[in-house]
């Protein structure tokens, strides 16, 4: 009677039969699936990255001057270009095209701006000096907006600054470690490789002639781990624009002392010069120094 009384009591319920593992050995295995699903949104993040990729941001002279415009030819002029002495130029950087987060910063361009002003600065044949915000320039504006732009800041010539910067980024061996999960944050398994052109183009906005151009390149190559990989060729980038700017600086500063011992012997330029005028003085105190 006992017998049965104990068959029927086991059989009488159907609630399933408590997990008797570890609770220790339970938490681990809930552990184990948490890293293995981490592993695999790693993975599948850096296998989208495992080809070549190729990023630019430029900022075009020709589109921005003749842009839906006559052929520079036709829109040359003729006329003697009268330049009077010291000039009052400005500097601006054209209008550019590039992804917001990709692309340089107007704060950026101020700074480059005021160092490439302190290689004009230091000669008598230069008076004023103007930053002029990329604001002020409209994509495509041309001429007609450099006029404007002339006549609101009493400017005779405009330096436009004009750039192309490309981006190659790609995995290297070391990528193979991102499996790990923590070598996404730690090995530098992705690499890069910026090339940048900067140029000067100096024009006398009255009758659009050329006066003169300068140009600086540079070649930034790195590594940085995945998760990284953003900041780290932002900087890279603008250690680029930094490095063609080094370049710039002195070919502006030699561009500059070529026109201002040429420009009185070429038959198409006209200049105004103050009494005692010497081409070839510099300033011994120069009015400011270059951002750095």
């Amino acid at each position: 009677m006992k017998l049965s009384t104990r068959i029927t009591s086991a059989g009488a319920g159907n609630d399933p039969a408590p997990d008797r593992r570890p609770r220790g050995k339970t938490i681990m295995q809930g552990a184990q699936t948490v890293v293995a699903l981490l592993l695999v949104a790693v993975i599948g993040s850096g296998c989208g990255s495992m080809a070549m990729k190729q990023s630019k941001q430029g900022a075009s002279l020709v589109e921005y001057l003749y842009s839906g415009q006559l052929p520079p030819e036709k829109l040359q002029q003729a006329s003697i270009t009268e330049l009077s002495i010291p000039l009052r130029i400005g500097i601006a950087f054209v209008p550019g095209t590039a992804d917001p987060k990709f692309g340089i910063t107007e704060v950026e361009q101020i700074r480059w701006s005021t160092q490439i002003k302190a290689a004009f600065e230091k000669y008598p044949f230069v008076g004023k000096l103007e930053v002029v915000p990329t604001a002020y320039l409209k994509s495509g504006g041309g001429f007609d907006n450099l006029r404007q732009i002339a006549a609101l800041l009493n400017l005779d010539v405009i330096a436009l600054l004009s750039y192309d910067q490309i981006q190659f980024s790609e995995p290297n061996k070391l990528s193979m470690m991102y499996w790990t999960g923590i070598g996404a944050y730690l090995v530098p398994g992705d690499q890069y490789d910026i090339h940048t052109v900067l140029e000067a183009t100096v024009f006398d906005v009255r009758t659009r002639k050329l006066l003169f151009r300068a140009p600086g390149t540079s070649t930034i190559k790195g590594s940085a781990a995945w998760i990284k990989f953003s900041d780290s060729s932002r900087q890279a980038r603008s250690e680029g624009f930094d490095k063609a700017l080094e370049q710039l600086i002195p070919n502006v500063d030699g561009a500059l002392q070529a026109f201002r011992r040429q420009a009185q012997d070429d038959p198409a330029i006209r200049l105004s010069l103050p009494a005692g005028y010497d081409p070839n003085a510099t300033r011994h105190s120069p009015r400011g120094t270059a951002a750095r």
